[in-house]
């Protein structure tokens, strides 16, 4: 099982990261490319969620949790991670339920 996503990235230390190095922690392409200047931006967006329920002919209950973050990467013109910002929302995911986890 892979950790999730943000213990992914969290070898990526801005001014020695390469752009090649953190596509192999992020595990894929950016979700978003953004010029600005000589600099791109990559926007990785990520998200978890988890279904629980009971099902009986009369009664049916069941919950959802998910949860959303963004990673944002500023690389410049050598493909250096120069800033990064990564959310962690998705941490709290996984929350105590009264019919178990």
């Amino acid at each position: 099982m892979l950790p999730i996503w943000p213990e992914r990235v969290t070898g990526v230390v801005p001014g020695q990261t390469t752009l090649a190095e953190l596509e192999a922690m992020a595990g894929g392409p950016a979700t978003s490319i953004t010029p600005i200047g000589d600099k791109r931006l990559y926007v990785y967006t990520f998200g978890d969620a988890k279904t629980k329920g009971l099902y009986l002919i009369l009664l049916n209950i069941s919950k959802t949790n998910s949860a959303i973050d963004t990673g944002i990467f500023l690389v410049n013109e050598n493909n250096i991670v120069e800033w990064m910002q990564v959310g962690d929302n998705i941490k709290d995911l996984w929350e105590w339920w009264a019919f178990g986890d």
